[in-house]
């Protein structure tokens, strides 16, 4: 991998939807590579992929270094991923988030992405489907939640 990108991996699980919940982004930075995790007892699979997301990304910033210029989400949720690369993040905070579900977090992920000081692309990867890291991710996610992991566990992998 570029060692001038960091490449994060996403995932969220939810056992009932709603229900018990766990996230995970496997980060691959310059310095290491780590993962951060959580869980929550009263949540959504959407809200759990969110959660991964604006974990990854902001553990992301804080640790990169200065060659780090750009990070690489990989997700396999098509509601992060079109959120933010078919434009309905953008409609939505134009209307003010008008009827959208998880408000809270996608104001964050928009102000994430609406920073001047940020290069983030989003790109979806199929779950399930052999991709690694992306198996990787989803492993955490869901011992995140069968363990109840406190919100921002780092694991080193």
């Amino acid at each position: 991998m570029d060692k001038s990108v960091i490449h994060i991996y996403s995932d969220g699980a939810c056992s009932g939807n709603p229900g018990p919940g766990g996230y995970a982004a496997v980060i691959y930075m310059k310095s290491g590579n780590i993962c951060v995790c959580g869980s929550s007892e009263d949540t959504t699979n959407n809200r759990m992929e969110l959660t991964g997301f604006l974990n990854g990304v902001g553990t992301a910033l804080i640790n990169k270094s200065e060659e780090e210029y750009k990070i690489v989400v990989h997700t396999d949720s098509k509601y992060v991923e079109n959120a933010i690369n078919c434009g309905w993040l953008n409609k939505w905070a134009k209307k003010n988030y008008d009827k959208v579900k998880n408000v809270d977090l996608w104001e964050m992920v928009f102000k994430i992405l609406d920073s001047r000081n940020t290069n983030i692309e989003v790109v979806w990867c199929k779950g399930h489907s052999g991709v690694i890291q992306n198996e990787l991710a989803d492993k955490f996610a869901v011992v995140a939640m069968n363990e109840r992991l406190k919100e921002g566990t780092i694991i080193e992998i």
